[in-house]
């Protein structure tokens, strides 16, 4: 039986890659036009869900073999989301300068791979 903490990061985890995607839009969304609620909404939460996949990745965790890879590969993917994301913000203040929309690219790609590997830990 699957410990209700890999459930709980699970989660999280779709969570912050949501509220990760809708950043991404919110901020290439043309000023004349104005932005959805609800993608406002989820790109407004990023920061509490960031906190919140940090906190549940640097607790220690025992349980069954089964469980602990799930939780090690979600923790690999809490990593990878959020120092994508921390080069992604950065960008501007990046020497040399890096073009804002190859790091937006990078995030994307993080996310799809991301996105992609989440049969490891919902089995």
């Amino acid at each position: 039986m699957n410990d209700t903490r890999v459930k709980s990061f699970r989660d999280a985890l779709e969570r912050l890659t949501e509220s990760l995607d809708a950043t991404i839009r919110v901020e290439r969304w043309d000023p004349a036009d104005a932005v959805p609620e609800p993608l406002s909404r989820l790109a407004a939460e990023l920061a509490a869900r960031i906190e919140l996949v940090r906190r549940l990745a640097a607790g220690a965790f025992s349980g069954s073999s089964g469980d602990v890879a799930k939780m090690n590969a979600m923790r690999v993917a809490t990593e990878r989301l959020t120092a994508a994301y921390g080069a992604y913000r950065e960008v501007p203040e990046a020497a040399p300068p890096v073009d804002p929309r190859l790091a937006a690219m990078v995030l994307e790609e993080e996310l799809g791979q991301v996105r992609a590997e989440t049969a490891a830990w919902t089995a």
